[in-house]
């Protein structure tokens, strides 16, 4: 027994239709109300909530044509000197990393008495990122290369390339890397039977507990060295939680629900009194590099969004943008994410061998987002557009054949 893709390929490979769908998925964690941190919902986050919803799916339906049609099946095939070569400079930059910093995170957790943040380990930091946008995208290519045959060589660079990110215990890294391929692997389906559901949903069930197996790691190497609560004590679940869940599920609940509430929090609490739209544009347009070296330049002032406790800090991509510019910064907000998801999927209509790589990345910018703000992440951004830059490399290396 299957469903044949168009459930799978036209609604999830919808970049807008999945925006939706992550919307509606998180508000509805939040509304369950599991956590005694989360503000109650306010009439005009219901009407922002609403109108999102039917703006993003009308957008869907607009462009869906253009997803539909569009060839996922090839893998994208750069020379095994090219991968070599990448992954040994990605590798290269974090054993200098290391070096420098005399520690190693994974060992000091698991093993040791101090703590050690992995983003200690931004020594190198143009470099650091750059390696790190490498790595992810390495990891996509390789990834759709092993999914057509097994190699053992490209396994061995798989592991290769996602080990230092395991070495410094980047839990986010991680998450963009599995949920990458999760598009990767979903998009890839032709007709969607029942042996590939349940392994979808194993796949989701056994990640989400691992992520709080990690989380309960760091949370007890934080406890041996600074002291503090536990997790569960933190995130102030009430008698609402379902007792059958073991608390490691709560991890997964509280990062995937608070990042709305502090959200609604914001609005509630820190509403502008009069808009900042340079330091909106500095401080939620750009990548975070422009926005060091730009805020000092022009002597901008961080304006901080209210959260509902410092151990959850994420707040959507549009929780900043109201902190500088109210109602007004999410809207435009949204006008940059439309924007971006446009461009994206026009340029992703010509055909490649990079097509599925790209749209992979899209779809994951688009998951993101309802964390952190990813237009302001540079890793997420080079790894969207350098996508695309090969996408089109691919285009135009086509075409030059066959004239």
């Amino acid at each position: 027994m299957h469903f044949k893709t168009l459930s799978l390929k036209a609604v999830i490979g919808n970049p807008f239709y999945l925006f939706a769908i992550v919307l509606l998925f998180t508000f509805t964690l939040y509304i369950l109300g599991w956590s005694n941190l989360f503000p109650p919902v306010k009439g005009s986050f219901i009407a922002f909530i609403l109108l999102s919803l039917v703006l993003f799916i009308t957008l869907g339906y607009i462009v869906k044509n253009r997803l539909v049609n569009m060839n996922l099946t090839l893998a994208a095939r750069p020379s095994n000197s090219f991968l070599h070569i990448a992954t040994a400079l990605s590798l290269l930059v974090f054993v200098i990393e290391i070096i420098l910093n005399g520690k190693i995170p994974i060992f000091d957790i698991l093993f040791k008495t101090t703590l050690v943040d992995y983003r200690e380990f931004y020594s190198i930091p143009i470099i650091h990122t750059l390696a790190c946008t490498c790595g992810v995208f390495l990891v996509a290519v390789l990834f759709g290369l092993l999914s057509e045959k097994w190699n053992r060589r490209y396994m061995l660079l798989v592991v290769l390339n996602i080990m230092p990110y395991i070495i410094l215990f980047s839990r986010s890294i991680i998450i963009i890397i599995i949920i990458q391929c999760f598009f990767y692997t979903a998009l890839r389906v032709t007709a969607l039977k029942i042996r590939h559901a349940l392994f979808f949903v194993s796949f989701i069930i056994l990640i989400t507990y691992a992520f709080g197996v990690v989380g309960n790691y760091r949370e007890k190497a934080k406890e041996r060295v600074r002291g503090g609560s536990s997790f569960v004590t933190v995130s102030q679940l009430n008698s609402d939680y379902p007792r059958f869940l073991p608390h490691e599920f709560a991890w997964a609940y509280m990062y995937a629900a608070s990042p709305i509430a502090n959200f609604q929090h914001n609005v509630i609490t820190s509403t502008p009194v009069t808009p900042d739209f340079k330091g909106l544009i500095v401080s939620e347009f750009l990548p975070s590099r422009a926005k060091l070296i730009l805020s000092e330049h022009l002597n901008l002032k961080t304006r901080k969004t209210a959260i509902i406790n410092s151990n959850f800090t994420a707040g959507t991509v549009f929780s900043g943008a109201y902190s500088y510019a109210g109602w007004l910064g999410v809207s435009l907000m949204l006008v940059i994410i439309i924007g971006v998801n446009f461009i994206v999927v026009y340029i992703l209509s010509f055909n490649s061998s990079y097509s599925l790589i790209s749209l992979s990345v899209l779809l994951s910018f688009t998951v993101l987002n309802f964390f952190e703000n990813m237009i302001s992440f540079t890793p997420m951004i080079l790894l969207l557009f350098g996508s695309l830059g090969f996408h089109i490399y691919s285009i135009v290396k086509r075409r030059i054949k066959l004239k």
